[in-house]
Parts: structure tokens; sequence; C-alpha cells
């Protein structure tokens, strides 16, 4: 008994060791990405710097309608359109290939070209600001210090470094010739603030939905054997102008529901109330 429990806790060891060394996914590193640059972008005058994180850009040319962009920074004479690239190991590129390639020990994998995907986003912005002038936009492809880089140069784009990002943006924005008008700027930052409070309205929409779609599938199991997931009692299939719902007949429940409208074959009666 003894040796069997013991087998059984190296076991689970193991198993624990093997999931911690396992590599994050790619939706995971690209999130600690953002960490990494949002706490980059603190290092910024915040009395001369507005800085958005996760901007959804409206955009007719998506099947979504909207484009996503990692970090916008507005300046006094600039802004910064960021897109984060969180990768290790070496990452070869050229200015007109739509992939470029990531090379991690000798594994190969093609990845869409940042610069191309950033260029999207900015090409989006000057529609949405048509009366600022082009030269205003910058393309920034944040990458981690570690990251070896064989890429093109870039007109117009530039890869920078996750430490070096607040001194290139203060930099950058310094040699600007002429810098932003205090209306233009004002725009832009209303503009990109209703875009905020509508990314941060429809995340709520589609918690609370989840978390009732949850809620219903959790019941699901109980209301297929025709018993009310509250009491316990019986459930009886009530039809009305609306379509069908099931109800529990413990008269002090109000527990109701359309989930799963299948079960109702399954009720043993259907009494329709009038």
């Amino acid at each position: 008994m003894e040796i069997a429990l013991a087998g059984t806790l190296i076991l689970i060891a193991i198993v624990v060791v093997l999931l911690a060394l396992r590599p994050p996914s790619a939706y995971v590193r690209g999130k600690q990405g953002q960490f990494i640059v949002q706490g980059a972008l603190r290092l910024l005058d915040p009395l001369q710097y507005d800085i958005f994180h996760d901007i959804v850009v409206p955009c007719a040319s998506t099947a979504s309608g909207g484009c996503q962009i990692d970090h916008v920074v507005v300046g006094p004479g600039a802004i910064f359109v960021i897109e984060t690239t969180n990768i290790q190991g070496a990452l070869h590129g050229k200015r007109k290939d739509m992939y470029w390639t990531h090379v991690i020990g000798i594994q190969k994998r093609r990845i869409y070209s940042p610069h191309r995907q950033n260029a999207v986003h900015i090409k989006t912005l000057r529609r949405n600001f048509p009366d600022l002038p082009k030269d205003v936009w910058f393309s920034v492809i944040a990458v981690p210090n570690s990251l070896r880089l064989y890429v093109e140069e870039i007109s117009g784009a530039h890869i920078v470094q996750f430490s070096h990002l607040s001194e290139f943006i203060t930099r950058a924005n310094s040699h600007i010739g002429q810098p932003l008008s205090a209306a233009q700027r004002e725009h832009v930052i209303r503009t990109l603030i209703r875009w905020k409070r509508r990314r941060s309205i429809a995340r709520w929409w589609i918690w609370k939905r989840l978390r009732h779609h949850k809620r219903d599938l959790g019941n699901s199991l109980e209301v297929a054997s025709g018993r009310c997931p509250v009491c316990g009692s019986v459930l009886e299939v009530v039809r009305d102008d609306h379509g069908s719902k099931m109800i529990c007949t413990q008269s002090s429940c109000t527990f109701s529901t359309t989930v799963l409208a299948i079960t109702a074959l399954r009720q043993p009666k259907d009494r329709t109330k009038t």
C-alpha cells in the first residue's frame, strides 16, 4: 500500500514538472509580451504621452469589422502604433515578404510579417483620421532583447527592443518638425477613449453571455432528466406565444429554462397552460 502511494506521488510530481517545463502557448506568450511593453511604456512622461492598450479600430475590410492594435502612444508630435512580437530565437525576414521565418533551435516556422500587420493598422488609423499628416504615424515592432534579428531594413517601420522602447519614443518624438496641434491631439485621444470603452462594453457582454451559457449547461443534465436543478421537483413543458419552455411544478420555485429544447421530447407529459 505504501509502495503504491509513493509511486502515485512520484507520478504526480513528474506530471507537474512536465507541465511546468512545457513552453507557453502563443496566446500566453503574446499576453506576456504585452504586459512587458505596458511596463516599458510607464517610463514615459504621463503629462506628455497618452497610452492606450488593446484598442479595436473600426475597419470595414475585416470580417469582424475591427482591427485589434496592441498599443497606441499619442505624443506631443507623433503617434506610435506598436505591434508586440514576443518570441525567442532568431527572426529572418524581408520587407516585401508576407511571411517571415522564426527559427528556434532546429525548428523553423513561418509567421505573418509583423511589418505587414502593423502597416494595415496604420492604414486603418489614417482612414479614421484623414486630417492628420502622414508623417505623424510611426510603426513600431516591439521585440524581446534576446531575439536575434536578421531582418532587412524597412522604411517607415522600426524594430525596437522592449528595454529601449520608451527611449526610442522620446527621441523620435523630439525630431518631429511639425508637432500635432492641441485640437488634433485632443480629437485623437477622445476617439481612442471611445473605442476603448466600446471594447470594454463588448468584453463585458461576451463575459455575461458566457456565464449565462455556462450556468445553463450546468443545469442541462438535471433538466434532461426532467428534474428541477433548484429544488428537484418535476419539470413540465409550457407553450405560449413566445415558444416553449420548461418550468418547475413546485409552486414556490420560480425556475424556468429554454435550454435544450430537445429535452421537451423526453418529458412524459405535455400540459399546455392557457
